[in-house]
C-alpha cells in the first residue's frame, strides 16, 4: 500500500484533538457561545474514532470496528447539532440523539453478527449523509460570515463524498463476513480529505469565532444595554442625513427623577424598558427607534407626512399613559411629552432636525407635559396639536 493508513488514523486524531482543545478553549473566553463546547465534545469523539481504528488495523476485532465506527457516528452526530447551535441558537438534544440513533442501529446489529462488510457500508454512507446536513445547516448561516462559512460547507461537503466513496470497493468487492479493516483507494483518498478537512476546519472555525465576536462587540458599542434600542451613535450612523418627507419625534418621560426618587432606580430601569417596548411595537419596518440617554428616546420616520408622524407621537403617548406598573408600594401609571419636527423641502442633517424637534419638546413640557407639539418652523395652518380620542 502507498500509504500507511495507520498512520493517517493517527494524524487525523492529532489533529482532532487539537481542534476539541481550541474550541474548548475558546468556549471557556467566550461562555456564551455553547455551540463550541458542543463542536469541541463532537470533535473529540472522532477523535477516538481514529484512534481506536487505527488500533483495529494493527489487531481486528469486531468490537473494536464496531468502537471505531460508533465513535465516528456519535461525533459527526454531535457536530451536526453544534452547526444547528451555531445557526439557530438553541441546543439541537433531538436531532442530535435522532442522528445518533438513525447510525447506530444498523452497526449494532451487523458488527456483532460478524457481518463487518455491512456494517462498514452503513457507517460510511451514515457519516456522508450527517455530513451532508452539517453542511446544509452551515450553508442556511452563510450570511453571517460569507467567505468562512461557504469555506466550511465545501470542506464538510467534500469529506461527506469522501466516506460515501468508501461503501463503493466494499459493496463491489468485498464479502459480508470481512476478516479485517477495509484496504483500498477510497480509504485513502478518505483518510487524505479528512486530515485536510480538519485542519481546515480548525483554522476556519477559530476566523469565524473571532469575525461572531467582532460582530457581536460592535452590536454592542451601537446598542443601548438597558433597553435594546440602538444608541445615540448608532441613530446617527444610519440616519445622518433625512430626505424630504421625514419626520422625527423626540420623546421624555415626565417627572423621571421623581420616580427614580420615590420607587427606586430599579423600578426607574422597568419604566425605561416599558416604553422602548412600546415605541417598538409601533414601529413600521422603515422606522427606527433609539434611545438618546437617560429617558430620552427618539423615534425616526424616513417616509410619511406631518400628520401621520404626529399622529404616530399622540398614539405612543396615550398607550403609554394608559400602562401601569406593579411596585411594592402601589401601582403608578407615567406620562410622556414629545416633540415632533419634519423635514419639508431640501435633505436636512439629523442634527438639525433633532434641533427642533428638541424645541417643540421643550414648549410641550411647558404647557403642562403628557402632550405632543410639532416644531414651529414646521407647522402650517393648523396648532401643531393633533387632538385624538383618549383611550378608555
Amino acid at each position: 500500500m502507498l500509504v500507511d493508513h495507520s498512520s493517517l488514523m493517527l494524524a487525523i486524531a492529532f489533529s482532532g484533538a487539537a481542534l476539541s482543545i481550541t474550541l474548548f478553549a475558546s468556549w471557556l473566553s467566550s461562555r456564551t457561545e455553547s455551540f463550541l463546547l458542543t463542536w469541541a465534545a463532537g470533535t473529540l469523539f472522532v477523535v477516538v474514532s481514529a484512534a481506536s481504528f487505527s488500533y483495529y488495523q494493527q489487531k481486528p476485532g469486531p468490537w473494536w470496528a464496531l468502537l471505531s465506527m460508533s465513535c465516528l457516528s456519535i461525533g459527526l452526530s454531535i457536530v451536526y447539532g453544534a452547526a444547528i447551535q451555531f445557526r439557530r441558537r438553541v441546543m439541537a438534544a433531538t436531532q442530535i440523539g435522532i442522528s445518533i440513533l438513525a447510525t447506530l442501529l444498523p452497526m449494532g446489529i451487523f458488527f456483532p453478527w460478524g457481518y463487518a462488510g455491512l456494517g462498514f457500508i452503513s457507517a460510511n454512507l451514515g457519516a456522508m449523509v450527517v455530513l451532508f446536513l452539517t453542511s446544509v445547516e452551515l450553508w442556511q448561516a452563510r450570511r453571517e460570515s460569507p467567505v468562512q462559512i461557504v469555506s466550511l460547507v465545501i470542506l464538510y461537503a467534500v469529506t461527506g463524498v469522501s466516506f460515501g466513496l468508501c461503501a463503493i470497493p466494499i459493496a463491489m468487492n468485498s464479502p459480508l463476513h470481512m476478516e479485517g479493516p477495509p484496504q483500498n483507494w477510497a480509504e485513502n483518498i478518505n483518510a487524505v480529505v479528512s486530515i485536510i478537512s480538519v485542519t481546515g476546519i480548525g483554522a476556519i472555525s477559530l476566523s469565524l469565532h473571532q469575525s461572531r465576536i467582532a460582530l457581536r462587540h460592535q452590536s454592542d458599542a451601537l446598542t443601548d444595554a438597558l433597553t435594546g434600542l440602538m444608541n445615540r451613535r448608532a441613530l446617527f450612523n444610519k440616519h445622518g442625513n433625512l430626505p424630504s418627507g421625514a419626520g422625527v419625534v423626540l420623546f421624555d418621560l415626565d417627572f423621571f427623577k421623581s420616580i427614580n426618587d420615590m420607587y427606586g432606580h430599579d423600578t426607574g430601569d422597568r419604566v425605561l424598558r416599558r416604553f422602548s417596548e412600546v415605541l417598538s411595537d409601533h414601529l413600521r419596518p422603515a422606522d427606527t427607534a433609539a434611545r438618546l440617554g437617560g429617558e430620552e428616546f427618539a423615534l425616526v420616520m424616513p417616509r410619511g407626512s406631518r400628520e401621520l408622524t404626529m399622529m404616530m407621537a399622540e398614539t405612543i403617548r396615550t398607550t403609554f399613559e394608559a400602562e401601569e406598573l406593579d411596585t411594592d408600594i402601589g401601582a403608578f401609571s407615567c406620562t410622556v411629552s414629545a416633540g415632533v419636527a419634519y423635514v419639508r423641502g431640501e435633505p436636512e442633517t439629523l442634527d438639525a432636525v433633532l434641533n427642533r424637534a428638541d424645541g417643540a419638546l421643550y414648549e410641550a413640557k411647558r404647557q403642562g407635559r403628557n402632550r405632543v407639539r410639532m416644531a414651529k418652523a414646521d407647522q402650517s395652518t393648523s396648532s401643531g396639536v393633533l387632538h385624538l380620542p383618549r383611550r378608555a
